[in-house]
């Protein structure tokens, strides 16, 4: 028995992948055991460095903002697959009408709102939205009120009777469903705020948007954080080069000649040696008797100061997970390939992120209450709806797209598959960002090309 122990021992202890070795070269590489203590750890801090890095490092500010324009650019919008084509374009109109007054506060629009939810989800890693009832003039009185992430306390943590347990400030019922949120009426820290009271909000009522990486993530953390340090080093190294090009432009000299701690002694004496000696392009000052002047060698940033840049930049625009021209706007090294191939890899993400994120967590909801806030004033039919809700909750959500590289060779391609038989033209219209129903009703509303031709030859200015 005894060798059978030893011999496991040393077949299972054995590391057999580097990764998972020893040695002083892994003694100082930091190791994340649980992910959700990671991120309550440390995400109050990378959020507020995430917030002065978007509001100050331009390359950041560009590349969360047309980040967040490609997610979602003119508004991620709803089509009803109802399949009465009737109904389904009274829900649509509905919808549509509903999105003008969709924001609580109102300063903006249902697709405003998903601007605003894209880059707080980019930069602070995550944001809260809840459903509030406001009668007004809108046919459907609920509305969307965004609210700031710090006002989910991450350090509440507690048991509570039934079975109930709050972590990170959400509340969990016994089977591990989220039951509730437990927040702060408003946002700590603010020098405006006059309550420190928190309330609870039924997760029914509130809507958590933020990536998920891990199994049981309970809280986001920001996009930026692979990148945050690397790009303040590379903001702090831009500065210093910009500083030693502005010092070897200005011509500083030197006086040589004075006796310096006799300088120092006479404050006087100091004025009347430097005064009149401020340097500008193209002039030359008298000296006084015995004294001279030198100038530094000329310097600059050097001759890998683009490569050093642009490479630091490829990395921070691999971290953030967006093109090097999003992040840049430097298309001087890209071509008709590069470009495609990139805008591919990049499509990809962005779906993934529109349907399992901003679709699944935020828009789908919407629909959901506001199909059931129609249903319960009168708006649509009710006694449809309580026979058979789930035609009225079908619903496909419409993403924009990227702009193509090249628009013909696209569309010949598309026309090519729908030829054959391999795309329907309904999946062309939505890859596109369009909604079929309002294309075809567009379509039969024009002449066809053959009608118009035929009725200008008829004409008698033919």
């Amino acid at each position: 028995m005894r060798s059978l122990r030893a011999f496991l021992g040393r077949l299972f202890g054995t590391r057999h992948y580097e990764a998972g070795g020893g040695g002083h070269r892994w003694a100082t590489t930091p190791q994340i055991g649980s992910p959700n203590h990671a991120i309550l750890a440390s995400h109050a801090t990378v959020r507020q460095r995430s917030r002065a890095a978007y509001a100050n490092n331009a390359f950041l500010t560009a590349g969360v903002d047309n980040f967040a324009f490609a997610l979602v650019g003119d508004g991620i919008m709803a089509s009803s697959r109802h399949p009465d084509e009737a109904i389904a374009e009274r829900l649509n109109e509905g919808f549509e009408a509903w999105t003008d007054g969709a924001d609580a506060d109102g300063r903006t629009d249902f697709y405003g709102l998903q601007f605003q939810v894209a880059v707080n989800m980019i930069v602070a890693g995550e944001v809260l939205a809840r459903f509030v009832v406001r009668r007004d003039a809108t046919e459907l009185p609920f509305k969307l009120q965004l609210l700031d992430p710090e006002q989910l306390d991450a350090g509440d943590h507690r048991e509570m009777a039934g079975n109930v347990r709050v972590r990170a400030g959400i509340e969990f019922d016994g089977a591990g469903r989220r039951t509730g949120y437990h927040v702060y009426r408003e946002r700590p820290g603010d020098y405006l705020a006059v309550s420190s009271e928190t309330v609870r909000i039924p997760a029914s009522e509130m809507l958590h948007v933020f990536q998920g990486r891990f199994p049981g993530q309970l809280r986001g953390i920001s996009a930026l954080a692979p990148v945050l340090l690397r790009a303040q080093e590379l903001d702090a190294f831009q500065d210093a080069s910009l500083a030693k090009s502005k010092l070897s432009a200005s011509v500083t000299g030197f006086y040589e000649g004075f006796d310096a701690e006799e300088i120092a002694l006479s404050s006087s004496k100091l004025k009347d040696v430097m005064q009149g000696r401020e340097f500008q392009p193209g002039m030359l000052h008298p000296l006084n008797a015995g004294a001279s002047i030198s100038f530094p060698p000329a310097t600059d940033v050097g001759d890998q100061y683009e490569a050093h840049v642009k490479t630091e930049l490829r990395a921070i625009a691999a971290g953030l997970g967006i093109p090097y021209h999003v992040l840049t706007g430097d298309l001087s090294d890209a071509n008709y390939s590069s470009l495609r191939a990139g805008n591919k890899t990049f499509e990809r993400r962005l779906s993934a992120l529109q349907h399992g994120v901003l679709v699944h967590q935020f828009c789908r909801p919407v629909w959901d209450r506001f199909i059931r806030t129609a249903a319960l004033t009168g708006a649509i039919d009710t006694e449809a709806y309580r026979r058979d809700p789930a035609p009225f909750h079908a619903v496909s959500w419409i993403p924009p797209t990227l702009p193509s590289v090249d628009p013909q060779k696209e569309a010949e391609a598309d026309i090519a598959l729908i030829a054959a038989r391999l795309k329907s033209r309904r999946q062309a219209m939505l890859e596109r960002g369009y909604r079929p129903e309002q294309i075809e009703a567009q379509l039969a509303a024009e002449p066809s090309p053959s009608t118009a031709a035929a009725t200008e030859e008829s004409s008698p200015d033919a």
